[in-house]
């Protein structure tokens, strides 16, 4: 592709041109341009990439693009790189990211999954329901990419990369003939303009309540954030039906109603909705259901446990359903579903307690986690839980809070400090919990060492207790200053269940 091709993706404000050549590529971080390549200067949250044009054309950019009145460095010497300024370097990132890869998200019908909580194991039903109906499906997420057959682990920690990785993986679907992408389409990812030219079909929403206010400040910015995701999919270009799938149950819904596609499928367990499921017995292993509505009747085995995975496997459902899958295929594909890694994990067997290992990180979804395995725990519940740092203070304060109500005992540690003092984290909860008339020592202590925590609660867990490993769930790492801290919350809890076992020695 050559450079004045590429460049009809963005309206230009200035350019300061060295002629056409061809282009070799798109990237945002300038250690990674080789001779040709097109380097797109956004703004970080540690470091504006302005700084680095002069790394980028002494790399050999073809071109950098740089935000509209950028000073155009004293230094600069035009030497074939091409000056280019534009209203704003994130959207043209997408924009030229997409141009770059052919615009791959125009060919396989493309799913956005949003919400607070339960986009990851929506999207994993959804791409269950959808295969077993004969289609090929690939996945971007939080914990793994997939395209077709293959899997592989995010290992990036943000559940949307930047655009260049989103639209590579788009074409890398396209290439291997994906037929449905789905997509996790975080707040982040749509108000920093990832996802803009992924040409959305679908817009899925779990749910919206309080989250990430780090980033967006106001509850009115997340919520205008989610729903980007359903204004996309409305002026999508692409041909073909589209259609919106909207949570009855939740307060999102008069938000949302309208903002999408003019086609919408509504799913609830309380409310009235297209697609309705009453639960008939709830079960630690999960929920039989009857689904009602605009399809017929037909029951439903939910094999997550919880009601709020009957939600998830609602809007999977309404996904499936809306492509012209019949009710009873959703529900014999739902029967067989096995699971999202690092959600309500339980880990090793013929222990005198349970352990169970999930992902839940906010006050949200701790609160719900545990009000769905409380009633099935014979014993006492105890916890293990931190708070990543940078983040909203609300976050440690909810975690606290729901720990205080609804644990017998607790074990504060690390989670990921990043740049903040652990301690202080640690002691930020620590606050709270005294604050609800918890004492320290008695009703919970702090073990800053994750393993050593995790050691601590077995320790004085007895027969018929419940320890759950909150937070860390699936990922691979702890986050302490700039580095990677390798970390697999289930190995660990195995090898000191075993140890315990076996009556040996510590790793």
């Amino acid at each position: 592709m050559q450079l004045t091709d590429l460049l009809t993706a963005v309206p230009v404000v200035r350019l300061i041109s060295t002629g056409d050549q061809p282009v070799s590529g798109v990237t945002y971080d300038s250690r990674l341009v080789t001779p040709g390549m097109v380097f797109v200067a956004i703004p970080g949250f540690h470091m504006d990439g302005a700084h680095f044009v002069g790394d980028a054309r002494d790399r050999g950019a073809a071109a950098v693009v740089v935000a509209a009145g950028t000073a155009v460095p004293a230094t600069w010497v035009a030497g074939g790189c091409t000056w280019v300024e534009v209203a704003d370097t994130r959207a043209a990132l997408s924009a030229l990211a997409a141009r770059w890869h052919g615009d791959p998200g125009m060919r396989p019908r493309v799913i956005g999954v949003t919400g607070t909580d339960g986009k990851t194991t929506t999207s994993y039903m959804t791409s269950a329901v959808l295969e077993a109906a004969g289609f090929s499906t690939g996945l971007m997420g939080t914990v793994q990419f997939k395209v077709g057959d293959v899997w592989e682990d995010n290992s990036t920690r943000q559940t949307t990369p930047e655009a260049p990785e989103v639209q590579e993986l788009l074409a890398r679907m396209r290439d291997n003939g994906v037929t449905h992408a789905i997509i996790e389409s975080t707040s982040h990812g749509l108000a920093l303009h990832k996802l803009d030219h992924c040409f959305y079909d679908v817009a899925v929403v779990t749910n919206i309540t309080e989250d990430h206010l780090d980033f967006h400040h106001t509850v009115d910015a997340y919520r205008a954030a989610k729903r980007r995701l359903f204004e996309l999919a409305a002026r999508s270009v692409k041909l073909g039906p589209r259609f919106a799938v909207l949570n009855a149950d939740d307060s999102s819904f008069a938000y949302l109603h309208g903002a999408g596609p003019s086609e919408e499928i509504t799913y609830g367990i309380d409310a009235p909705a297209d697609l309705h499921a009453r639960i008939d017995r709830a079960l630690p292993t999960g929920s039989h259901v009857t689904l009602e509505g605009r399809w017929g009747t037909a029951p439903m085995w939910v094999p997550m446990a919880g009601r709020f995975n009957v939600s998830n496997a609602l809007a999977a459902a309404a996904v499936a359903l809306g492509h012209g899958i019949a009710l009873n295929q959703v529900c014999e594909a739902m029967a067989r579903f096995t699971g999202v890694p690092g959600r309500m994990i339980t880990v090793g067997d013929g222990h005198p307690f349970t352990v169970i290992v999930d992902y839940a990180h906010t006050g949200h979804a701790f609160r719900k986690l545990l009000n769905v395995l409380r009633p099935l725990t014979t014993g006492r519940v105890i916890a293990v839980f931190g708070s990543a740092g940078e983040r909203a203070p609300e976050r440690r304060a909810g975690m606290g809070e729901v720990a205080a109500e609804l644990t017998d005992f607790a074990v504060l540690t690390n989670e990921d400090p990043r740049f903040e003092d652990p301690d202080r984290i640690i002691a930020d909860i620590a606050g709270v919990l005294a604050g609800a008339g918890r004492r320290e020592g008695h009703d919970f202590i702090r073990v800053p060492d994750r393993r050593g925590a995790i050691r601590a609660a077995f320790d004085r867990a007895r027969p018929g207790d419940l320890v759950v490993l909150a937070g860390k769930g699936h990922e691979q790492s702890i986050i302490a200053g700039d580095h990677k801290l390798p970390w697999d919350e289930q190995r660990v809890a195995e090898e000191e269940l075993g140890l315990r076992a076996a009556g040996g020695g510590r790793p």
